[in-house]
């Protein structure tokens, strides 16, 4: 995938797909300007995990919480850090698409 960091991911559903994209962005940033995209993005994304969490769909809460983690290692720079949660993410949320 060839990453343009300056577009900033249109983030409409809590999916695997999404977050690859994003973190295609992630990883393709390298300015400050680049990292509070995707600090916007998952801030959309975290959007979309509290609406899980508050119709109380099992694994919200944690699918929430990798986000908030992945979120603030964007603002620290932390790149790398950053998609290993979101990796774990999408862990996640393939195995509640099995269960």
């Amino acid at each position: 995938m060839n990453s343009n960091p300056s577009h900033v991911v249109r983030v409409e559903e809590l999916a695997p797909a999404t977050i690859e994209i994003v973190i295609a962005q992630i990883e393709a940033s390298t300015t400050g300007d680049h990292l509070v995209y995707r600090e916007s993005e998952l801030d959309a994304l975290w959007s979309l995990a509290d609406m899980a969490v508050r119709r109380s769909e099992p694994g919200a809460v944690a699918l929430r919480d990798l986000l908030w983690s992945a979120h603030d290692l964007v603002g620290e720079g932390r790149r790398e850090a950053a998609v290993a949660e979101l990796r774990r993410l999408i862990a996640e949320l393939k195995r509640q698409e099995v269960t």
